[in-house]
């Protein structure tokens, strides 16, 4: 039986996080995704199975659902400082209407 696995085949999984969960020694990543579509590993009592449906270097344009999040949380960020921008636009000609506030010169 597996004490871990994970077969989700439409994530993305960074390869630093993989070799945090299992034994992966290699200097060069690109080399052993290459050359690696199975894997399978032994460390002590445990045993460790590993396919690779697909792969992308670090400098090649990151898959989508990689990038969701992000693209998510920037839209996110984004519309929260226009309605900010907004509401202090409007506290001010709210008080600029009702004559509310007062400006004062430091001479």
């Amino acid at each position: 039986y597996a004490n871990l696995y994970y077969l989700d085949t439409s994530n993305w999984v960074r390869f630093s996080k993989l070799q945090k969960r299992i034994p992966v020694e290699t200097y060069n990543q690109e080399l052993f995704l290459k050359e690696n579509k199975f894997v399978r590993l032994s460390k002590e009592e445990e045993v460790y199975l590993v396919k690779f449906f697909d792969y992308k270097i670090k400098d090649d344009i990151s898959p989508l659902e990689l990038e969701y999040d992000d693209i998510r949380n920037i839209i996110i960020n984004k519309r929260k400082m226009e309605l900010i921008k907004k509401m202090r636009n409007d506290i001010y000609q709210n008080a600029l209407t009702n004559k509310e506030f007062e400006i004062y010169y430091n001479e």
